[in-house]
């Protein structure tokens, strides 16, 4: 039942979901398996939902799950897996700092674990493994950080120990630290602080070998004549020591080998040091080049012949500019067609640019042929739209493309029906028709056998000519696996509006219509059909044609292998003749793995409002010439659709120099005031009908859908089509990165990149192209030993994925 303003008639989890809310947490709801119950959850980790949407979404007995992060005000919490290590923690905190200890939200969990929640005054990381088992296998203390969420009351099964959510503190970037360190000093696994990871091509480090050799004796003998105590007091978490300057109280926990300092008045700094980095740090002042020297000189391990610190290398640049994609802005929507994919998403589970595509396709199929888009004198244009979605298979998109057509495939139909009685007028006609001009040309071949004058006979066939019954035209819209001349011919010769909607678009990219010999032409015909304009195409062997008066819809989704191998048999051919430009595209991510059953609603009003509108559409008489080509009639922008046209022209020109935000998808950019005033148009028409002129708010709708469009076109330039070079390097990097960390080394054999790397790059002369490109942009060193190669990485890299 639907609340009234008293929340009269919500349950408690959607009374929560409002509570939290109006409290600035970002809510989701999850399954009973802790699995987001909405395929589209990522969009709250951005931007909080209304209470409104709560009220719907926290519905059939829902969970109530808080997103972390900056959309909660830099919420954090911290998720001990482990009950057991939870009193000595807290324990420990309140010998550090009671008044913190107090003051975080403190819960439990069903299976008997523990959350501690807070508010950091910096945004917070992403999830990070605090405590390990020795194995690495089991994580025992988390961080539920940026993007992540935890479950909270009232879920089944969640208690609350002390404070509530609406009185959630605010820490320091101290205080935070302090819990991140204290919680790795109950961690069994342990990994090397990365200041000691240096390039050496022979001998032991001194570092080394002063850690191997740090016994109780030699840590005693460190700290103490620092002015450190140890107290005597041996948790869990390892012995406890008091900082210099203070008498009693924990400021830091010596367990195996490590250092733990929770004090920021230590003269250390936070966080786990082994006995190098405690030396180098007391010693030193943190100099760890004059600290090993030092070590070496008292005959501790030996120095190799070559060695750099992490301060050696320099801070290398972005291999690839990393774009953010942006959430989908589906509040730009008409009304209808909002409701509509929102209804189609809540049971596909699909992407919403996915969904929200697949109506945007049909609204362009059933509306092209009515109406012509006038953004100025001399800038009319059709409102046909090329969209292309680049996913995987199995994302649903035929799925979500079967609920939009249902209204066009229904209308086909129709027509196909009434053209019956039409047709078979006409194949009487051209039967008739035929066996006259048979007859005739039986004649004249008699009279030529007598050599007698065909003259007569001959007049008589050309007056027959001009009366050949013409076929008559059967709206057909929706169109399979075409060739683009094909495509071309059916739009010319049997109904000038037609669109290839398609989840597989190899029959495009991968299509024998788009090979060597012939791409040019077909991206140039496809290319002219987006522009609506005239392409005369001649033939040997059958009859040419022009088109002319046509419109082309075209929705597909493709493959990132398939679009690459199109790239690749293209060359520069795809965006320098401006194909690609035209498409508005998307790359969303998957929602395969988070999309449980869900029976299918008994009704599907929204969408029939949404099959309803396009029914109307559809049946409006197309504008057609006598010679069968279209005539749509003129939309224009409003005075004021016009002012906000210009502005975001402008405002996209101005980007498009050398140097400026969109230069490198300038191409692209170029057609995107277009497509915003066809979105527009086709918005108009949906909401308002053909009559008037395009409205601001309409404008203004379509051009967040289309910047939205250019971003993620921005994301695929960036990150998809790339050089194969510059793509095998960035494939290299994430790999060498990965490895390094999972093996704690900074370096390995070329031979190790060959047996155990990606696949693409075990050939030598690939390899070695990457490894040259890395090099060039100091992401790595690459050390000759013999006839080995050794790969060093650059240290600054491995420093950013611990951090």
């Amino acid at each position: 039942p639907l609340a009234n303003n008293n929340g009269q008639g919500l349950s408690s989890v959607q009374k929560a979901a409002i509570e939290r809310l109006s409290h600035g947490f970002s809510v989701n709801p999850t399954n009973a398996d802790k699995t987001p119950a909405l395929p589209a959850w990522k969009h709250y980790q951005k931007v909080a939902m209304s209470a409104e949407a709560a009220e719907q979404q926290f519905r059939n007995g829902c969970r109530l799950a808080v997103i972390c992060g900056t959309v909660s005000g830099n919420l954090e919490c911290l998720d001990f897996d482990k009950p057991e290590l939870y009193q000595p923690f807290i324990d420990t905190l309140a010998a550090i700092n009671h008044e913190l200890a107090g003051s975080i939200v403190k819960r439990q969990t069903p299976s008997g674990g523990y959350h501690l929640i807070y508010r950091c005054q910096q945004p917070v990381a992403g999830n990070q493994k605090l405590a390990m088992s020795a194995d690495g296998k089991d994580t025992w203390i988390e961080t539920r950080g940026q993007g992540g969420y935890f479950l909270t009351t009232p879920s089944s099964g969640y208690s609350l120990l002390e404070h509530s959510l609406k009185a959630v503190p605010a820490l320091t970037f101290e205080d935070k630290e302090l819990l991140h360190s204290l919680a790795r000093s109950f961690s069994e696994r342990q990994d090397p602080p990365l200041y000691e990871k240096t390039i050496t091509a022979t001998g032991e480090r001194p570092g080394d070998d002063f850690n191997s050799k740090a016994d109780e004796s030699v840590w005693r003998n460190l700290l103490e004549s620092e002015g450190w105590i140890f107290t005597g007091r041996v948790t869990s978490g390892g012995e406890h020591l008091t900082r210099p300057g203070k008498h009693k109280g924990t400021s830091a926990t010596l367990k195996k080998g490590y250092l733990y300092v929770f004090s920021s008045n230590a003269g250390l700094p936070l966080g786990p040091h082994d006995a190098f980095g405690v030396y180098a740090h007391l010693r030193h002042h943190g100099d760890f080049s004059n600290a090993a020297k030092e070590l070496g000189g008292q005959d501790y391990g030996k120095i190799g012949k070559k060695k750099m610190q992490a301060e050696d290398w320099p801070d290398p640049p972005p291999l690839v500019a990393k774009i953010e994609p942006e959430p989908y802005p589906i509040d730009a929507l008409p009304d209808i067609v909002q409701h509509a994919v929102e209804e189609v998403l809540s049971f596909t589970k699909a992407p919403i640019p996915l969904v929200a595509s697949s109506a945007l396709a049909a609204i362009s199929l059933a509306t092209q042929a009515h109406i012509d888009v006038k953004r100025a004198e001399k800038l009319i244009g059709p409102v046909s739209l090329f969209l292309l979605t680049i996913a995987d298979s199995g994302e649903r998109k035929s799925t979500c493309d079967k609920f939009f057509t249902a209204a066009i495939q229904q209308y086909q139909r129709e027509q196909d029906e009434l053209a019956k009685p039409e047709l078979k007028d006409y194949e009487a006609a051209i039967n008739a028709w035929d066996a006259k001009r048979s007859g005739l040309m039986g004649q004249i071949k008699q009279l030529a056998r007598k050599n007698e004058p065909t003259i007569e006979v001959e007049n008589t066939i050309r007056e027959l000519e001009h009366l050949k019954p013409e076929p008559p035209r059967v709206p057909k819209l929706l169109r399979g696996d075409e060739t683009p001349e094909n495509l071309a011919w059916v739009l010319a010769c049997e109904w000038p509006s037609g669109g290839v909607v398609s989840s597989e678009a190899g029959v495009v990219f991968g299509a024998h219509g788009m090979g060597k010999d012939s791409i040019m032409r077909n991206l140039a015909l496809l290319n002219i059909l987006w522009d609506g304009g005239e392409l005369s195409i001649g033939r040997r062997t059958t009859e040419s044609f022009t088109v002319r008066g046509a419109r082309l819809t075209v929705a597909l989704q493709v493959q990132e292998a398939t679009l690459r191998s199109f790239f690749e048999r293209s060359g520069e051919l795809a965006r320098g003749t401006g194909f690609l430009a035209r498409f508005l595209v998307a790359w969303p991510e998957s929602t395969q793995g988070f999309r449980p059953y869900t029976d299918p609603p008994p009704c599907w009003p929204a969408l029939a409002a949404f099959n309803q509108r396009l029914s109307e559409i559809l049946n409006t008489p197309a504008p057609l010439e006598e010679d069968g080509t279209l005539s749509p009639s003129l939309l224009d922008l409003s005075r004021e659709a016009k002012s906000a046209w210009v502005a975001f022209h402008d405002a996209i020109e101005s980007e498009l120099h050398s140097g400026g935000q969109l230069y490198d998808v300038r191409d692209v950019a170029s057609k995107v005031a277009d497509n915003a005033a066809r979105l527009a148009g086709l918005f108009q028409v949906f909401d308002d009908g053909m009559g008037g002129t395009i409205s601001s708010k309409s404008f203004q709708s379509a051009s967040r859908i289309a910047a939205w469009h250019l971003n993620e076109a921005r994301r695929f330039f960036g990150e998809l089509a790339l050089p194969e070079e510059i793509k095998n390097a960035v494939l290299l990097n994430d790999w060498l990165l990965d490895y390094c960390r999972k093996e704690r080394v900074t370096m390995t054999p070329c031979r190790t990149v060959q047996q155990f790397g990606p696949n693409t790059l075990r050939t030598k002369a690939k390899l070695d192209a990457a490894l040259q490109e890395l090099e060039s942009q100091e992401r790595l060193q690459v050390i000759k030993e013999g006839k080995r190669k050794i790969i060093q990485l650059n240290l600054r890299l491995l420093e950013e994925v611990q951090k």
